[in-house]
């Protein structure tokens, strides 16, 4: 029984025992060597503090795409020969499609009367030179006698009472005046209210084109729709822009043609409201007696032919007869001038008149011919002015020639090398485009109809459609027949030999919006970098900001302005063409400022920061202020810091 709890007594001792060392042991009081010898000490590592230039960011998401599509509709009707197939790369010298054009009535008829009118105007000009080149004829001289009649008969209606015959034809005339000013205001309300329908027709698309097209100068001076006329500012700035959105082409034609037939009106009818009063004027003449300052007038002449009779019985004095010497010189200066030629000025101006008129028959003719039916096509140019109007001899100078040529030098269609690019579209010009209308296998004409040419900032490529037309078609001169994407802008430079140097600018670019409370945060010209969807890091610029706040239907959300960013440099990135990315705008920056890694900072437990700062062997904590934060640094501000001392970092 003894032994037993001796047993007992020693297991007991025994787990007493263990229990103490576990203790020992878990309290860090006792330790054993470990065979790899591995420290508990946390690994530290050290950097230099530095100055650097902090910068936050404010991501906001954005589309990448190109700009506005170019519309390319035929200068005729016909039958759709050849086309471009959908996605196809254009360029310059492109044939986009080839049809076979053919002539109307109306278009004969309206060629024919051109050519009558034009016709009239040389006749005219002939007979003006004519005029000056030979002898008086004897219509002339009755036309002459009829003048001094009528200054008689006005001398007599003065001292003589109204006859019935010409009271009746007073009041005729006046009669008749009214009822053409009543004819005028009539037309004047009536082209008044298709004005107003014109733009009010404008004003709802352009609401329908959104924020682009209301906030722009145009739309502020035109609508909304108002019993105010529309002033020739506006009609001047609509012409100008009237090309820059194709939703509006149409309807600001309409508009602009409406504005000029209204106004034609109104003038019209002030007209006819003169015309009137001076009707009135003349038929109450009729009924009053001469006024003092005729019957003096009259007087005086009666009492001067009077003295003149007297004269001939009485010796005429000294200075009657210096005056009839020097009347008699006038009337022989006079007369002598009929049988003098004309002088050179005036046979130049009559000259250049009769020139101007044979080139406008010419030109009409011309346009006549370019209607005969054969191969037409629209062909793809470089330029930043878009085509308004055909090319052909006589058309006025203008930019849009210029590009023209440029584009003939450069394609090679200026065989013999004499085009001078300019701004006059000559015979040298004329031959060059006869020499690409004969290399493309379209009919040779020299002149280009408005729509044989568009002027592309540079290379396009076709835009898919759903209503894509297939060859045999019908296409109209009113109808959309093809749509471009421009790609790329192309400044051509060409040098004295002849040679020539492209300047490349993508058109891609990033549209996106910001709130209006951080406005601030971008202006124009604002470099920002852009993600794509593969994480790399493209750069811009902020190109356009929008004039007005947006503001979400149902207030969902913040106003917000839209934005922008063109790509830096020829950056292009078709593959990417509608991708979501991320533009990033700088939010907040500190320039130069002395910054530690935020993994530095130690919390202390009295609140703030310090960092543990190692100079000459000796560690240093030092108290710390903090500012910005960014890409893992931080801006810190302390007694003794400055660039260059290591800063511990714990990894």
């Amino acid at each position: 029984m003894s032994r037993q709890i001796t047993i007992i007594g020693l297991v007991l001792l025994l787990i007493a025992v263990l229990i103490v060392v576990v203790l020992l042991i878990t309290q860090d009081v006792l330790t054993f060597n470990r065979a790899d010898n591995e420290s508990d000490d946390p690994i530290v590592s050290t950097v230099p503090l530095e100055r650097k230039d902090l910068r936050t960011f404010k991501e906001i998401d954005g589309i990448l795409e190109y700009g506005n599509a170019v519309h390319i509709l035929p200068s005729n009707n016909g039958v759709l020969t050849s086309i471009v197939s959908e996605g196809e790369d254009i360029t310059r010298g492109s044939v986009l499609f080839k049809y076979y054009r053919s002539v109307g009535d109306t278009e004969m008829l309206t060629a024919e009367a051109q050519i009558a009118s034009a016709d009239s105007a040389v006749a005219q000009a002939e007979a003006a030179l004519e005029l000056l080149t030979s002898d008086p004829t004897e219509a002339q001289i009755a036309s002459a006698d009829s003048a001094v009649a009528q200054a008689e008969a006005v001398l007599e209606l003065l001292t003589l009472d109204p006859t019935e015959a010409q009271i009746a034809s007073a009041d005729s005339a006046a009669a008749q005046a009214e009822a053409a000013l009543v004819n005028a205001q009539a037309l004047s309300d009536t082209q008044w209210v298709a004005f107003r329908i014109a733009r009010r027709a404008y004003c709802d698309l352009s609401d329908k084109g959104g924020s682009s097209v209301w906030t722009s100068e145009v739309y502020k001076e035109i609508c909304p729709d108002s019993s105010n006329q529309m002033s020739e500012t506006a009609a001047t700035l609509l012409l100008k822009v009237i090309f820059d959105n194709d939703l509006l082409v149409t309807s600001g034609n309409d508009l602009l043609i409406a504005y000029e037939n209204h106004r034609k009106a109104v003038e019209s009818e002030v007209s006819a409201t003169k015309a009137l009063e001076s009707a009135k004027e003349q038929r109450s003449a009729l009924d009053e007696p001469p006024t003092e300052a005729e019957l003096n007038k009259t007087t005086k002449a009666l009492e001067s032919a009077k003295e003149q009779r007297s004269a001939l019985d009485e010796p005429p004095t000294e200075a009657e007869l210096n005056k009839a010497i020097k009347a008699l010189e006038s009337a022989k200066e006079q007369r002598s001038a009929l049988d003098e030629p004309p002088t050179e000025a005036e046979l130049n101006k009559a000259a250049k008149a009769l020139e101007s008129a044979k080139i406008s028959l010419k030109v009409a003719e011309s346009s006549k011919e370019d209607l005969l039916e054969g191969i037409a096509a629209s062909i793809s140019m470089y330029g930043g002015q878009p085509a308004w109007r055909s090319f052909q001899i006589g058309m006025s100078p203008g930019s849009d020639i210029f590009q023209l040529e440029q584009n003939l030098v450069i394609l090679g269609y200026d065989a013999d090398n004499l085009i001078q690019i300019d701004q006059q579209f000559d015979e040298h010009t004329e031959r060059a485009v006869k020499n690409m209308q004969s290399a493309l296998d379209i009919t040779v004409t020299g002149n280009l109809f408005l729509g044989d040419i568009y002027f592309i900032p540079g290379p396009s490529v076709v835009q898919y459609s759903e209503s894509y037309p297939d060859l045999g078609s019908r296409i109209l001169s009113t109808k959309l027949v093809l749509a471009l994407i421009p790609i790329e802008k192309v400044i051509t430079e060409i040098d004295e030999s002849g040679g020539s140097k492209e300047i490349r600018e993508s058109l891609q670019k990033v549209n996106t919006s910001i709130e209006v409370t951080n406005k601030d945060l971008v202006d124009l010209g604002l470099e920002v970098s852009i993600e794509l969807p593969d994480e790399n890091i493209i750069y811009g610029k902020i190109t356009e900001i929008g004039d007005i706040a947006v503001i979400p239907q149902a207030n969902q959300g913040d106003p917000y302005i839209e934005i922008a960013v063109s790509l830096e440099g020829n950056t292009n990135l078709p593959e990417w063409t509608g991708a979501a990315v991320t533009v990033s705008v700088t939010k907040k920056i500190a320039n130069n400022v002395l910054t530690t890694p935020v993994t530095s900072l130690l919390a202390l437990l009295g609140g703030g920061y310090a960092i543990e700062i190692i100079e000459n062997g000796v560690t240093n904590v030092v108290p710390v202020s903090v500012g910005l934060y960014a890409d893992g640094w931080v801006e810190i501000a302390g007694e003794g810091l400055k660039p260059g001392l290591e800063v511990v970092v714990p990894e």
